[in-house]
Formats: C-alpha cells, sequence, structure tokens
C-alpha cells in the first residue's frame, strides 16, 4: 500500500468516526452500552477494509507486508517457484490448496499455522515438517516463542545434527561411460562435522538427486525418457561412505570436494530446507533439471550471487563449480572474504591402488605379481629388507580389498580367502613407523581449465572448396588438446563445423560429430583383472571427396586397443577402427596410431594409419594432427591438418563458456 492510499484511509476513517461519534451523542434512544459496542463493531470493520490483515498469535500483519513476503525471492525459492508455479508434485509440501500455484496463499497458510506448532503431536507438525520456513520468517517478522532447536521436532533434531555441522561441501564426480546419465559427471553436498572418531567424514551425512528409474530399464528407453522428461526425481539422504564406496570404489570416478565458506546464517538455512525437499518429487529432465542444476538451486537460497541466470539449453555438474570459481574470485578481487576454503581431490580406488604398486621397486613389483598371480607362499618376501616387506604386503593387501570392493556383490570365495592370508601375514609383522609410500598427486579440477562450450572462428583449405570461412560450435567439448580433459579422455558432443564458400557465400557443413569418445587406460597393469583396453568411438559425417566430387560421408567407427604413458607428458596409443561409411567402402579398417603431447599451455594431437580405399585391397596412409594453445582461461588457438580422402588444413580461435 501507498504512502498516499495509507493517509487517504486514515483520513476517511477519522471522518467517518466523527461523523458517528456526533449523531450518536444526539440519539437518547441509544443506551451508553449500545453506543460503545456500536464503535467497536464499526472500528473493527473499517480498520479490517482498509488495512486487509491477517492476525496470527494475536498480531497483525497487513497487506503490504504480506505482499512484499510472498514475491520475496528466498521465499519463492524455498517454494522452488519457476514461472508462477512450483516445481515440487508432492502435495504434502503445502499447507494451502492453492500453495503450488500461489506463494502468497502458501505464506499466509504458512503464518496462520505456527501457532500448530506448539501442539502435543511431535514431528508432523508445520513447525518440524518446515523449519526453513520459519527459520526465515522469524528474520523477517516477530514469530513469538521461536526457537530454533524445537524439541517437539525430535526426527529433525536427530537427523540435522544442527550443532556439530562445521560446514558444507559439494562434490564433483568424474564422468563415468557405464552409464548414459553418468557421462557427463555427477554432484551432491555433504555434511561435515569432522568427528574425531571420523576423520574421513565417512559417517557425514550427505544429500543427493537422482532419477527415480525403476530396475532393469532398458538403456534406449532410459536414455528416451530421461531427455524427455518421462522420470520423477528427488533428493535422498545417505552416510558419505556410500558415495565413496560406489563412485570411488566401485566405479572408479575421481572425486573433488570443493568446502564453502558459509555464514552460521546461510549453513542454518541449507541445512533446514534440506530437510523440508527430501523424498519430494520433481521432474527430472537429464539434460539441464538434473542434479547439478537442483543443488545450483540450493545454492541460490543462502548465496547473493546467481547460478542458473545463464542456464543455457542443458546444464552439466562442471558448470556449478565453474561458476563457484567465479563468485570466488570475483569476491576476493573486491578485498571480501571468497566462497571456496579449499578444493580437495579424492583419488578413485584404482588411482589409489595403481600408484602405490608404481612407487615400488622392480624387484618389489615382481614379488607382488608372483604372490598374486602364482599364489605363491608370502615366503617370497623373505629375502626383502624390513621396509620392502612392507610395502608388498601392503600393496598386496591394497590389491585384495581394491578388487574385492570392485566385484561386489559377488565377490570370488578364493580371493577372499587370499586376502586372509596375507592380512595374517601382515600382522605378524611390525607396525610401520613411517609412510612408505608417497602421497598420491592432486590431479586439477575439471572447473580449473576451460568451460565445456566451444565457439570457433576461423579459415579452412581443402581440395574440394578450396578457402573457405570455418563455423565452428559444441556444446560440450572435452577434447584431447583442451585444457579440461582428464588424462586423455576426450568426450565431444555435437561437434560442428560449417563452411562459408567464398565464391557464392554458400553454406555447406564441413564436418558434424553427434558424438566422439577416446578413452585411454594408460595406467593398467598385468597384475589388474579388470579390463586394459583402451577404445575410441565416433558418429558423425564429413565433408569427403568422391568421383571428383564432395559429399557428406556419414560413419560410425569403433576401435580398440592399448595405451601408454612414455612419460608425463606424452601418451602413445595404439588401435584398429572397424568403420561403416555411407559412402564406399562401406566397411573399413583402419589400423591407426597417436601421440598426446601435454606442455602445460601448448598441447597436441598426432595420428598416422592405414584404412582401405577406393574398393582397392591395398592400404592408403592416412595421418593428421592438431596443435591448440591457450591465450587465456576462454580463449585458445588451434592449428588442425589431415590427409585421408582429402586434404584438409585449418587454423581458428576458439572461445569456451
Amino acid at each position: 500500500m501507498t504512502s498516499k492510499k495509507a493517509y487517504a484511509v486514515v483520513f476517511s476513517f477519522n471522518v467517518c468516526f466523527f461523523i458517528i461519534h456526533i449523531f450518536l451523542l444526539y440519539l437518547p434512544l441509544f443506551t451508553n452500552k449500545l453506543y460503545h459496542c456500536f464503535l467497536l463493531f464499526f472500528f473493527c470493520v473499517v480498520l479490517g477494509y482498509s488495512t486487509n490483515a491477517i492476525a496470527y498469535e494475536g498480531r497483525h500483519l497487513n497487506e503490504d507486508v504480506i505482499e512484499n513476503l510472498a514475491n520475496d525471492p528466498t521465499w519463492l525459492k524455498l517454494l522452488h517457484f519457476k514461472h508462477n508455479r512450483s516445481e515440487i508434485l508432492t502435495e504434502d509440501f503445502f499447507l494451502s490448496p492453492e500453495g503450488r500455484y500461489d506463494s502468497k496463499a502458501e505464506l499466509v497458510a504458512t503464518i496462520n499455522a505456527y501457532s500448530e506448532s506448539r501442539s502435543h503431536k511431535k514431528d508432523i507438525t508445520p513447525r518440524c515438517k518446515f523449519p526453513a520456513r520459519y527459520f526465515w520468517l522469524s528474520q523477517k517478522m516477530p514469530l513469538p516463542h521461536y526457537k530454533l532447536h524445537d524439541p517437539q521436532c525430535e526426527s529433525f533434531e536427530n537427523w540435522s545434527l544442527l550443532n556439530n555441522v562445521k560446514s558444507i561441501s559439494l562434490f564433483l564426480v568424474s564422468g563415468y561411460f557405464g552409464n548414459p546419465a553418468s557421462v557427463f559427471g555427477h554432484s551432491f553436498l555433504k555434511l561435515n562435522t569432522y568427528s574425531r572418531d571420523d576423520q574421513n567424514g565417512l559417517f557425514d551425512l550427505s544429500i543427493n538427486y537422482g532419477a527415480l528409474v525403476p530396475e532393469n530399464e532398458p538403456t534406449l528407453q532410459y536414455v528416451v525418457r530421461g531427455i524427455t522428461g518421462g522420470y520423477q526425481a528427488g533428493f535422498s539422504d545417505k552416510y558419505f561412505y556410500t558415495h565413496d564406496l560406489v563412485y570411488s570404489r566401485t566405479e572408479f570416478r575421481d572425486i573433488w570436494e570443493y568446502e564453502l565458506l558459509l555464514s552460521d546464517y546461510q549453513r542454518t538455512l541449507l541445512i533446514l530446507h534440506m530437510w523440508e525437499v527430501l523424498g519430494k518429487k520433481f521432474k527430472y529432465y537429464f539434460l539441464d533439471e538434473n542434479c547439478a542444476f537442483r543443488l545450483a538451486e540450493l545454492l541460490e537460497i543462502i548465496i547473493e550471487e546467481p547460478f542458473l541466470d545463464k542456464v543455457k539449453s542443458w546444464y552439466i555438474p562442471v558448470e556449478t563449480f565453474f561458476r563457484l570459481e567465479e563468485i570466488d574470485k570475483h569476491r576476493k578481487e573486491k578485498g571480501k572474504q571468497g566462497l571456496i576454503k579449499s578444493v580437495r581431490f579424492h583419488p578413485s580406488g584404482q588411482r589409489e591402488f595403481y600408484y602405490q604398486f608404481s612407487q615400488l621397486t622392480k624387484k618389489e613389483k615382481e614379488a607382488v605379481k608372483t604372490i598374486i598371480n602364482d599364489g605363491a607362499s608370502t615366503s617370497t618376501t623373505a629375502s626383502f629388507s624390513e621396509d620392502s616387506q612392507l610395502r608388498i604386503i601392503d600393496t598386496v593387501l591394497s590389491y585384495y580389498k581394491y578388487r574385492l570392493i570392485a566385484e561386489e556383490p559377488s565377490p570370488a570365495v578364493e580371493m577372499r580367502e587370499k586376502k586372509d592370508k596375507i592380512l595374517l601375514t601382515r600382522l605378524r609383522l611390525p607396525p610401520q613407523k613411517k609412510s612408505l609410500f608417497y602421497g598420491i598427486p592432486q590431479l586439477k579440477s575439471p572447473a580449473s581449465g576451460n568451460r565445456p562450450m566451444l565457439m570457433g572462428i576461423g579459415m579452412g583449405q581443402d581440395s574440394i572448396e578450396n578457402t573457405y570461412l570455418k563455423l565452428h560450435w559444441s556444446p560440450f567439448s572435452q577434447e584431447f588438446v583442451g585444457q579440461n580433459h582428464l588424462e586423455g579422455d576426450e568426450l565431444v558432443v555435437l561437434d560442428t563445423t560449417i563452411g562459408v564458400r567464398e565464391s557464392d557465400y554458400s553454406f555447406f557443413v564441413d564436418n558434424f560429430d553427434l558424438v566422439r569418445i577416446r578413452k585411454l587406460k594408460t595406467n593398467f597393469i598385468s597384475i589388474d583383472d579388470g579390463n586394459p583396453w583402451s577404445w575410441q568411438l565416433r558418429l558423425g559425417t564429413a565433408l569427403t571427396e568422391h568421383n571428383e566430387k564432395s559429399y557428406n560421408d556419414g560413419a560410425f567407427s569403433f576401435g580398440a586397443g592399448r595405451a601408454w604413458d612414455l612419460n608425463k607428458s606424452i601418451s602413445f596409443y595404439a588401435m584398429t577402427d572397424a568403420a561403416a561409411h555411407t559412402i564406399k567402402p562401406y566397411a573399413r579398417l583402419r589400423p591407426n596410431t597417436g601421440l598426446i603431447i601435454d606442455n602445460n599451455s601448448t598441447k597436441s594431437w598426432w595420428y598416422a594409419g592405414f584404412e582401405n580405399m577406393e574398393d582397392r585391397e591395398k592400404f592408403n596412409l592416412v595421418w593428421g594432427g592438431q596443435i591448440q594453445y591457450k591465450v587465456s582461461e576462454q580463449i585458445a588457438v588451434s592449428i588442425s591438418f589431415s590427409r585421408e580422402t582429402t586434404t584438409k588444413t585449418s587454423a581458428e580461435v576458439k572461445w569456451y563458456w
């Protein structure tokens, strides 16, 4: 209500009151008692009409206060409002029948229900079900007898451990090709208690968001329904050790932990709201409204800077962490406290074992292989020094621990027996007085490299179209030569290059890859029973020359082989690809090798191989490469060249955003 309107209402009320007062003074038919009753009635009606107030606990809130609170950004975020409606599908999340579509109605119902929190019913009162709402309202209006810790809310108090949670961490899990929904990674939250008897926080509570998928869902159906919103999803809580077991120990995925710097108020509000949304249902969309999107929504409730204001057609987990890095940097540049307290790397179980094995001497490695592969007695270590024996036995134990977890839920009985036998041998040896292994190197977070969306512009030249303008775009590009690749892994989606002819300014598709994947397993060791194979896959089209004319040749290829790290900067692979093409020869084989050279700001990829062409029995030489120089976090310069069915060279400037 504006000030002018308020003054008009007060003035009108006073005039009416004066007229009625004079009128009643001269009406002897009215008794004094009736006169006061009439005045009281008139006062209540006029005041109620003029202010449209609601009452709670004997107090009144006028229309202006209600309207402002109902449209407050934090209130709308607590209700998960988007496009004038809540995205939460669960009916009991709302106290008003119109609450899903009317934030004001839900606010009024929430305020009116405040007194119910002091009933004798435990855990089911509004105060217990919606602690974040009342905590936030307590900062905006007087709530009589409000307490953050309500003895009636036993379940919430036991769950939240508000006094014990010292900080909140956001976790980024690397991509996993074994599950389509995990290709781009995953993210979840953890409530850190820093318990003395749980140094690794394995029994800290973590909050996860995921789709509710029926068991044994066909992969194709799973992908289609996930993209089109065919599943519901929700938040769930588990101890951190369950995530560590699945992601790190079973799927062998690396994890990065971002511990956040939050105020007591921010931390408390977020914990309270997580309780409110546990088990509540949302629509699930794999490409945008996924785990990362919903966690970013939670962060927006407590962090002033937006996370989702620039969301594109999709939103992948690493986007949230790029935004965390940006906010932290901007705050520090302004002399303020940052948002990130620390970034900690949690290596996968496989990485830990491989690194431990790599620190052994050649003789120690042979002893480990002998014990594991040949089932030899641990007397094999008798000729070694005490420290060497400890290193050998501890490595064998690490191997069995790693393999037994990987083979859950049905590990081999023989392997368990071998582990028990080695464990007894270890118990006979003295305890180690110092660390026998160096700490595993920290792998940089994917958010420390360039962003995944790519745009490029440059010039190209080939034997078909001669010189042409080159326009390049990909919504997700994790390349060999980029700054966001992880040890040789490449994942590129919808990689599109459009050419513009100089002669008539017409457009043509120079290259289109629906998906391109390379998985190089360079650290495999012979004693590991896991899969040693590296592989690559491509589905797309490329402009090629056939019978002196240009065509877009569609192809699906898959190759497998082996890969090795020659040193810290150079990786080498050898594979054989089998491909189906839309232009003759329709079936092709391509034995090929490649080098990936990483010199920090300059990266390059070189390949060479042979491929059957032109329906001839002999194989033609094919080769190519790409060099990319990082100019800044967002800009790079790239030069590429290839000689296959046609010879191509190009140079372009790339923007990552």
